[in-house]
């Protein structure tokens, strides 16, 4: 059995973030709504994306999504 503070998603194209924000979705769905789930969510997704208009862009869809501060 995994334990939740295993799990880690990254994408290391991110270009906009939209697999970060369907990996976002689909952890969403799969646990509760707790305040624990919701800290451990926001450790969870890494990206990585050099150019700066995609990197903004993934910034910005990622903080849409519920990720509060995005790195």
């Amino acid at each position: 059995t995994r334990r939740s503070s295993d799990l880690r998603v990254g994408d290391f194209a991110a270009g906009t973030g939209g697999f970060l924000v369907s990996a976002i979705r689909y952890l969403q769905d799969q646990g509760s709504q707790s305040t624990q789930n919701y800290e451990l969510l926001q450790h969870t997704i890494v990206g990585q994306e050099w150019k700066p208009l995609p990197y903004l862009l993934g910034v910005t869809n990622l903080m849409l999504h519920g990720i509060q501060a995005p790195d």
